[in-house]
């Protein structure tokens, strides 16, 4: 039996989109982290965004933290999050833009 290691570098989609989360974890656990798409979106994706819809009621608002909990605690050993305006300040350079207009 082969046990395969991967490494997931992303930017910011794991903070935006629910399946893309689920997508990027799924192939970095090969598949059994998260469970099928199905189940993830019954016990994370829908309690969460029901949560954050502006007229949710206190037991959506409950069932979001709830869910949103679980999910961290079930992510963060295989989460490292590094933010480049705090891990990294003193070492990259500033950002600069430059802007073509064709």
């Amino acid at each position: 039996h082969v046990k395969t290691r991967r490494l997931l570098l992303t930017g910011t989609p794991i903070q935006n989109n629910m399946k893309e989360l689920w997508a990027l974890f799924d192939w970095a656990a090969s598949a059994r982290l998260l469970g099928p798409l199905k189940r993830f979106k019954s016990e994370y994706t829908i309690p969460i965004e029901n949560g954050r819809n502006k007229d949710a009621s206190d037991l959506d608002l409950k069932s979001a933290e709830k869910a949103n909990q679980n999910l961290q605690k079930l992510l963060r050993p295989h989460f490292l999050q590094r933010m480049k305006n705090t891990e990294f300040k003193d070492t990259l350079p500033t950002k600069s833009e430059l802007v073509v207009w064709s």
